[in-house]
């Protein structure tokens, strides 16, 4: 009993100091990547503008994208102002959502520590460092599919209505965001369809109650597809089409996973002081199986969804699509494959998975302020945006007294 009571003692220890942990480099992120660009960048990316723009209408739809990340952009103009930090904080709560809901999970399968280093290998992903400053489709796409995990873990254990409420919330902001949550859709839905520890909970009101919560987020924009000719669908075509070869049904999926394991490279070199350069498969008992799968589906269903259709049609996926896939990839290798490290070795890669956020955070930086100069030649969000507004401000107000 001695023993045991002081094993749960330092597990409950190791919980409080991981949480503040946890915590403290969240908003370390948050602080780093709302900075960087706001002191480097003098105006905001291409895709932020854009969606600034678009969200002044107010539309169920765009020509390229569903409008959630519009509407973010247009709400932060509307209470704050033509400001650009709020756009990059806004950018970065979406990311630490990520982490967070990555952290929940990871704390149900793992102990503390491990936990705690598989929702931080995510600052080790360009996909939520470096690529986090543009405030478009994927970030909120990649926050809503995070929380969907989460989500439909809580309804695969203890299937509540609060879980599935919140996993058809998250499909639907999901898809009001950009159409690959429907990838993630399909693998639930055959997962609780095949797996037979949950295929009971389709006699229960929860899947339907997930159902209707994602219909009635979605119906409006399905409205405004229909009205305007699926032109959003048209463009994902466009973006896709390559030259009719049947070399391309080998090659493009092959090029997507290609760019989606250099993606992910510096997460996968992270882990080798945790599972070693051989990684080999964790003996796993009871609950510990049914995470094991859990996270494998996750992980890999729509990634193998997406391989699949690239290769029946030739399509060329685009490197960002993949973006959301690998938020649990962390909590994936650390679940599936045996550890030899010891919580040291945890914490190390903690730290140094925080210390790669902040080394591209300062990269960032200084490449904007010292490549105009080493090149040449100005970079995208180098343009003069404050004296072109005011030139066209004075050329406006020259030939007409409405407002521009």
């Amino acid at each position: 009993m001695e023993v045991g009571h002081v094993k749960n003692s330092e597990q409950c220890a190791a919980s409080v100091t991981t949480a503040r942990i946890f915590w403290a480099l969240a908003l370390l992120h948050l602080a780093l990547w709302t900075i960087s660009p706001q002191i480097s960048q003098p105006n905001a990316t291409l895709d932020t503008v854009e969606m600034v723009l678009w969200g002044h209408e107010w539309q169920w739809g765009y020509y390229k994208h569903p409008p959630l990340p519009a509407w973010i952009c247009e709400a932060s103009v509307a209470m704050l102002g033509p400001v650009l930090w709020p756009l990059h904080l806004a950018s970065q709560l979406l990311v630490v959502l990520c982490f967070w809901a990555v952290w929940r999970l990871a704390k149900q399968f793992l102990e503390p520590w491990p936990a705690l280093a598989a929702a931080m290998l995510l600052e080790a992903c360009t996909y939520y460092h470096y690529s986090s400053i543009d405030l478009n489709n994927n970030l909120p796409a990649k926050a809503c599919w995070a929380v969907a995990v989460l989500a439909f873990y809580g309804c695969a254990t203890e299937n509540r209505k609060r879980h599935w409420f919140a996993l058809g919330a998250a499909i639907g902001l999901g898809l009001l965001s950009k159409y690959d949550a429907a990838l993630l859709a399909l693998t639930m839905i055959g997962f609780a369809a095949v797996h037979p520890r949950i295929r009971a909970v389709w006699k229960t009101p929860g899947p339907y109650l997930a159902l209707a919560t994602a219909t009635v987020i979605v119906l409006p924009h399905l409205v405004w597809l229909f009205q305007h000719d699926f032109l959003t669908l048209q463009y994902v075509r466009n973006r896709s089409a390559a030259p009719a070869h049947w070399l391309g049904h080998i090659t493009h999926p092959i090029q997507f996973l290609v760019m989606q394991l250099a993606a992910v490279s510096a997460m996968l070199l992270l882990c080798v002081p945790l599972l070693g350069w051989r990684w080999k498969l964790k003996p796993l008992v009871g609950e510990e199986r049914f995470q094991r799968t859990f996270v494998l589906v996750v992980v890999l269903g729509p990634l193998a969804i997406a391989l699949l259709a690239s290769a029946l049609t030739g399509a060329k996926l685009r490197s960002a699509w993949g973006s959301p896939m690998f938020t649990y990839l962390g909590l994936c290798l650390l679940t599936v494959f045996q550890s030899i490290g010891s919580e040291l070795s945890f914490r190390r890669v903690t730290w140094g998975s925080a210390g790669v956020g902040v080394s591209f955070a300062i990269l960032l930086t200084l490449t904007h302020w010292i490549s105009p100069h080493v090149r040449g030649r100005a970079a995208r969000v180098h343009f003069p945006g404050r004296e072109l507004a005011i030139e066209v401000e004075r050329r406006w107000d020259a030939v007409t007294d409405a407002p521009l």
